[in-house]
């Protein structure tokens, strides 16, 4: 083999090898030129929450705001901007409405109806309706009511628990509504209630006092309840009253007794009411 020759075949080999290097160069700094932004956006991201704005809407869903989702990956939502609405009943006034959210996170709503007529009222039912801020209805519940017969004059509160988170989450306004029938008939029983206590002993509030029937019937389905409202006069929460017996004969008492434990699911309240409520016993 010739000198020429030999010559030739190093320097061919010696151009393959610097090729062959100018490639592996070349594709490391298009490997690096690739990467690098998404690098640069991950800290600034880091370092800047701002730059983190921009939401990847390609599958049709915004991703939720952060900070925005409890434990159970339900966005948090304001409580305090649902409207409740009332509807006008010539008979029926609804009134000192209230919504807040336990600390279980389920809605309450409260309120109380009052009986302007001379009437009195039966078969009553508070029928809620719920929709969303585009005035879609999302829900609808009927509530039967504590009692049996709303007197004249006479009030008798509300309380719903809305446990249907799914639902609730877009909630924007609860329009209030109240079905009954007129009671043609009077009641012949004529309970009074009178307050003889009501004191703190620690964290327990005890309100005590009797009931006295001083009607010409005898009385049953007797239910003794306590309404507490907060400063603005919302109800808060309502409270049965244990009394011994349902029932109550002509000029006859017996006492009542009500101890409310003050702890972190009581709402804050102002001031209370006593409503008591009944049917005639039938007569044999």
């Amino acid at each position: 083999m010739s000198i020429k020759m030999m010559n030739a075949k190093y320097f061919y080999k010696k151009a393959l090898i610097c090729l062959f290097c100018a490639l592996v160069v070349l594709l490391s700094l298009l490997s690096f030129i690739s990467c690098r932004p998404q690098d640069i956006s991950v800290l600034d991201s880091e370092k800047n929450p701002a730059s983190m704005d921009v939401q990847d809407t390609s599958s049709g869903v915004l991703p939720a705001e952060p900070g925005l989702e409890n434990k159970e990956g339900l966005s948090l939502f304001d409580h305090t901007a649902i409207k409740l609405m009332p509807a006008g009943v010539l008979d029926l006034e609804i009134k000192n409405c209230n919504i807040y959210q336990d600390i279980y996170g389920d809605l309450i709503l409260l309120g109380e109806l009052l009986n302007k007529s001379e009437i009195i009222k039966t078969n009553i039912e508070i029928t809620l309706s719920f929709f969303d801020k585009n005035k879609n209805i999302i829900d609808e519940k009927i509530i039967p009511a504590y009692a049996e017969y709303l007197r004249s004059g006479k009030t008798m509160p509300f309380v719903f628990v809305y446990e249907h988170k799914t639902k609730y989450i877009n909630l924007s306004e609860i329009k209030i509504g109240v079905n009954y029938k007129n009671y043609n008939k009077g009641l012949e029983g004529y309970p009074v209630v009178t307050e003889e206590d009501f004191y703190y002993d620690g964290d327990v509030l005890t309100i005590s006092g009797n009931i006295f029937n001083l009607g010409a019937s005898n009385i049953e389905n007797l239910r003794l309840l306590c309404t507490f409202y907060n400063k603005k006069n919302q109800v808060v929460f309502i409270r049965d009253c244990f009394i011994q017996n349902e029932s109550l004969g002509m000029l006859k008492k017996q006492d009542f007794k009500l101890s409310v434990l003050l702890d972190e699911y009581i709402e804050e309240f102002t001031d209370y009411r006593l409503e008591v409520f009944f049917r005639d016993s039938l007569k044999t």
